[in-house]
């Protein structure tokens, strides 16, 4: 099965394809680049906090501190304070910074997540030679929103501009659509009579092949044409005046045909020249207003027309005893009398 980028049914458009595949994209980069901020700020805050513990584990542990300061829960769990507590040799509390804190040593030294009243906490132990221990303990939720925030502040500008790309590309997808209903219309307003080239003029080179194969098309499709008409010219003209003396005969002869079954064919044959006549003079007048159509005004010469016409009909005027005549000219008639002009008075009044 072939793959195709564009969608089927109402989705088959530029715009929406474009929207299709780049948007989730864009949400995709959104939401990895929020990802790899937080896990990058979780880090550096973590390893700051966990290197101040460290420092405050071990002032406390040189000292004999016997009251520290105390800290409130607000200051605990929104700005981050330590809570601090020492263990007596037996492990029983001994100094704790919030009364009534009571979760519980760590027996192994080090870094600890531990979870105490439904809170995540993050402890260090340090062990001191006089048998002691002294714990700091930080709240994880803090260090959680800490990296949080660290990590929104960063990726704020991405998901301004997100929307705003978005908006963009949707606005540059219009206009191209646009453009491309415009090479549309002028490639709807070709017509038999007007088949010209379409302009390459900012046309994207995405574009322009098919530009160029529908110009190609439209050149052979004006030679077509422009054959056609000939043909259809010449048949004509080639076809008139031996349809026209063909009509002329049958004229002729009509006197000589007799009453009965050979009149009625004689009949049916005269109305079939007719007809030829007619689709002659429409093929003379389909190829006029077709060349008219295609090549706009043009000069007609008369004398020609004059001309033609004269030399198709001279025969049937000769029967019915009529001249032709140009200006300046006359044509002269040419008589069927038997007689040298000498004795004829017809032929010598010519």
């Amino acid at each position: 099965m072939k793959w195709h980028v564009f969608p089927e049914g109402p989705m088959c458009s530029i715009r929406r394809a474009m929207m299709l595949w780049l948007l989730p994209m864009f949400l995709l980069v959104g939401a990895t680049s929020a990802a790899l901020s937080y896990w990058t700020y979780g880090r550096m805050v973590n390893g700051f906090m966990d290197e101040q513990m460290q420092q405050v584990a071990y002032s406390v542990s040189a000292h004999q501190v016997a009251q520290l300061p105390q800290q409130t829960p607000e200051r605990i769990h929104k700005w981050g304070a330590y809570v601090v507590q020492v263990f007596d040799a037996s492990g029983a509390p001994a100094v704790s910074s919030v009364a009534g804190f009571g979760l519980p040593a760590q027996r192994v030294p080090g870094f600890h997540d531990v979870v105490h009243d439904g809170r995540r906490w993050r402890a260090y132990v340090n062990p001191v030679a006089d048998g002691r221990t002294v714990q700091v303990v930080q709240s994880g939720s803090f260090r959680s929103g800490l990296a949080a925030e660290r990590a929104f502040t960063a990726i704020a500008p991405v998901l301004v501009l997100l929307p705003l790309a978005m908006l963009a590309l949707w606005l540059v997808a219009r206009a191209m659509a646009r453009a491309l209903q415009d090479i549309g219309r002028q490639a709807a307003q070709q017509d038999e009579h007007n088949l010209t080239g379409l302009s390459l003029e900012r046309v994207p080179s995405e574009i322009g092949p098919l530009v160029v194969s529908f110009n190609a098309l439209l050149t052979r499709l004006r030679d077509a044409f422009a054959t056609q008409r000939r043909f259809v010219q010449d048949a004509a003209h080639e076809l008139r005046t031996p349809v026209a003396a063909i009509g002329l005969q049958l004229e002729n002869l009509r006197c000589d045909v007799d009453c009965g079954e050979t009149s009625e064919r004689f009949a049916q044959l005269e109305a079939g020249v007719r007809r030829a006549q007619r689709v002659v003079d429409q093929m003379l007048r389909l190829s006029r207003q077709e060349a008219a159509g295609a090549d706009g005004p043009a000069i007609v010469d008369l004398q020609g027309q004059l001309r033609e016409s004269i030399n198709t009909l001279i025969a049937l005027a000769d029967q019915r005893n009529i001249d032709l005549a140009w200006p300046r000219t006359r044509t002269p008639r040419r008589s069927r009398c038997a007689a040298p002009p000498a004795t004829c008075a017809a032929c010598s009044t010519t």
